[in-house]
Order: structure tokens, then sequence, then C-alpha cells
């Protein structure tokens, strides 16, 4: 006779949860929560690939209909079914006896950790093609589970009101939208607002994004509750969500003191879904704004700010660029840049994806057409960020990066900085590392943003 999954993992429970408390107690929370998240993950992964396969990996509907009987098995689960088709299962947990069980031995918070994450990890093992959504669950202290399974659309071109999946976009760069969308819609006060940025991600964007460090969160201490501050503490903590917007700011801040004098040319080199030309429109007749990035990223950039309405203000000029075959300084010549006027070149979010030699070239390409006066605004890693003894929360953004196919690869010592930069012919302004961020960024807040350990802003310059 099967046993019914419930009581499986109250027997799983007498081993885990003592295990687990002994692991934090030697290793500290982090570090033992990401020993056995990986642990189950890989588990549970394993174990979906083989019951996916067993289903044929046709009908995702009927197979989830099917997996959520035996979840429920011996009054585990009380659920509606939403929605079943081929390509979509839809359903709502109203009452989880797993939950209640954590919560009677005391132990809620190892819930989510033990139980809730394999429901993703056993999604991952579907394959590339299945997508699960999860924006609460009752283990968490929400109202209810609200598990949406979908096989993933590939989408061929984009119209006016469509937006393409998250897969076929940077996901770095959607990531950076939610973070500043976040800030304007929960945080006060700003540091950097952006209040276009939601409007520029899907719903479904937002809900895994909230979902992945809500997880996050989970898994380092924060107690069950209220989605807001568990999603908060996420974010102010373990991300780098606050250098993020230091970074936004402290580019502005010398746009703003740059125009003081009369500059009058702003280029984003990788712009992503920066939403400056919209925001600032107090500096529409004094400042035109270039946007430089692939030819595939500014399409689709572009249709989601057609699909929410937001009309190109008639200083802003985009551009494409090709980086693997041309050149920053190749684009701007085919836009009406004036290479004879001073600039300010903001680069941020790039360096340490790329390559020392690649970084060079594009120091060389920009200050080409860069005139005197111009400056350059960018954002590095410390080589310590990408070592074993890196921080934590810096190891654990790493490693999502490589995840998502976006590796960091690159770290630039502050030391030799100026000498390097004076060999591509740039002077160095300012250098700001992660202290002085804090310090003059982040250091009144009481929300718990902070500056990111290794990461440093710098500024230069042509003189």
């Amino acid at each position: 006779m099967d046993i019914p999954v419930i009581e499986q993992v109250k027997i799983q429970a007498q081993v885990l949860v003592p295990l687990v408390k002994t692991l934090r107690a030697e290793l500290g929370e982090e570090r033992a929560n990401a020993i056995v998240r990986k642990a189950l993950a890989d588990l549970y992964r394993t174990l979906g690939e083989k019951w996916w396969r067993g289903q044929g990996g046709r009908d995702l509907g009927q197979a989830m209909a099917s997996a959520f009987t035996g979840f429920a098995a011996g009054d585990a689960l009380d659920y509606e079914v939403l929605r079943k088709t081929p390509s979509s299962f839809d359903v709502d947990v109203t009452g989880c006896r797993y939950a209640k069980f954590y919560a009677e031995i005391g132990a809620p918070e190892l819930g989510f950790l033990l139980v809730c994450s394999a429901d993703f990890s056993m999604a991952e093992g579907f394959g590339p093609d299945v997508q699960l959504t999860l924006t609460q669950t009752i283990m968490q202290g929400g109202s209810h589970c609200d598990f949406r399974y979908a096989l993933k659309e590939t989408r061929t071109s984009l119209k006016r009101g469509d937006f393409v999946q998250m897969d076929q976009y940077s996901r770095t760069a959607l990531n950076v939208a939610f973070i500043r969308a976040q800030h304007h819609l929960h945080d006060d006060p700003k540091l950097f607002d952006d209040p276009y940025a939601h409007q520029l991600l899907t719903g479904d964007e937002m809900a895994t994004f909230a979902e992945a460090y809500m997880r996050i969160a989970l898994d380092l201490g924060a107690a069950p509750g209220d989605r807001e501050k568990v999603l908060a503490r996420a974010l102010r903590e373990s991300t780098p969500a606050g250098s993020a917007l230091a970074r936004a700011r402290y580019t502005e801040d010398r746009l703003a003191m740059a125009a003081e004098r009369d500059v009058a040319q702003y280029v984003l080199v990788g712009a992503g879904l920066d939403t400056f030309a919209f925001r600032r429109s107090e500096l529409r007749d004094r400042v035109q704004v270039f946007e430089v990035d692939h030819p595939q990223s500014q399409v689709v950039k572009r249709a989601r700010l057609a699909a929410a309405g937001l009309v190109d203000p008639p200083n802003l000029h985009f551009g494409t660029v090709d980086f693997e075959r041309e050149s920053v300084a190749d684009a701007l010549g085919r836009l009406p840049f004036r290479p004879t006027q001073p600039t300010i070149f903001a680069w941020l979010g790039v360096t340490m994806y790329l390559t020392r030699s690649a970084i060079a070239g594009a120091l060389r390409a920009m200050r080409s057409v860069a005139a005197r006066g111009s400056e350059l605004v960018f954002d590095f890693l410390h080589p310590d960020a990408l070592s074993e003894t890196a921080p934590p929360a810096m190891r654990a953004t790493n490693a999502r990066a490589r995840s998502v196919g976006e590796p960091v690869i690159t770290g630039i010592d502050p030391g030799p900085l100026g000498a390097e930069l004076a060999a591509t012919g740039w002077t160095l302004v300012e250098h700001l590392d992660d202290a002085e961020i804090q310090r003059r960024y982040l250091a009144t807040r009481t929300d718990g943003y902070r500056a990111f350990p290794l990461m440093h802003f710098a500024c230069a310059g042509v003189v």
C-alpha cells in the first residue's frame, strides 16, 4: 500500500528538521540553507524529469491534475482547479496540512525550504518549456497557494500591446527594472524614482521575480507573513538592489551637474529598460538622449514602451549596435550625435560580463567620440567578488547570474584603475567603493537598503 505524500513528509521531517538546525548552528543559516536547498533541488529536479517523462510530456493539465490528486491524498490539501488545458494548469490551494504540520512542530520557517521549494525543482525537471509561477503560499503566511503551470509560448514577432517572454530578453535588465519598480511602488523616501519601470514588465514577470526573491528571504530566515515585508527583506539584504538604485542616482547626479555647465548629450550604452528620457521631462529641451543597445534588445524595449502607451519624446534617439561586430562609436555615427560636443556616457551593469580586452576596446571606442569635458560613469566589481571567499550574498548573486546564462567573469582592481583608464584616453575623476556608496547614498536610510559588497562606481573624464 502506498504511503500518502503527507505521511512521507512527516517521516522525512524527523530527519531533515534536526539536520538543518544542526547545520545552521555549525555553518550559519545562509550557508546551511544553501546546502540543503541545492541538495533537495538536485533530487527533486531528477524526480521531476523522470515523472514528466512517464507522463509522455504532452498534456500538462492532465498530468498536473493527476499529480495534485497524489499530493492531496490523506486530506492533505483543499484545492480548486481553475483551469486545465493541454498547455496549462491553474489551481488555488486553500487548505494545507503540510503547512499545519510544520507549524505544529515549531518549524514553519523550514516548511518552505523543505517542502514548497520542491514544487519549483520538480517543475524545472519537466524541462525548459514548462513554467511554474507561484506568488504566495500558505506556508509563507498567505491566504492560499496560487499554482500556475504553463507551457511557455514562443513568440516570433512583436506588435503594440504584446510582450516577449522573459527568456527572450536579458534577465539582468528585467531584474533591474523589477528592483526599480518595487522601489517606486513600495519605498519612501525614494533614493531614485522610476515611475515607468513596472509598466514595462508583465504581471507574470513581476510575479516570477517576486516569488524568487521571497524564496531567498525565507531561506535566510525571514518569518513567513506579510508578503511585501518578506520580499522587501530579500531585496534589501541579499541582492544588489541598494547599489543598483544608488548607481542610477549617482549617474544622474553627474549628469545634472554636467547639464549645469551646458553639457547637452547623454549616451546610455546598453540602456536596457532605463526610462530617463521619459522621466526627466525638465531636461527635454536641454539634453539629447542616445540609447545604444543590441538590435533585438531595442526591438523588445520599444515594443514594451509602445504597449505601455509611452510616446518617444523628441530628444530621444535609438541606435542599434552589434557589439560583436562594431563599436559604440559606429552606432553613434548613424545618429545625430555630435562628437565635438561634450557628452555624459553611462555604462552601467556591463563590465562584469565582459572580458578585460572587450572592456578596454569599449573604453577606447567611447573615448574616440568623447570631446573635452565629457564624462563616463560606470560600475564594476572588485576581483574579490569572483573568489570563493566573497561574501555569501555576492556568491549567491553570481550563481543566479550563471543560472540564467549571464555569468559574471571579470573584476577590476581599483588600485591600477587610474593607469588603465589613462591607457585608453580617460582620466579618473572619482572612484566610490562600497563604503563610500553607503555613506553617500544609503547611510541615513532606516529600511535596510545597503551598498552591495565589492561593487564600485567610477567616473572618468576627458580633460
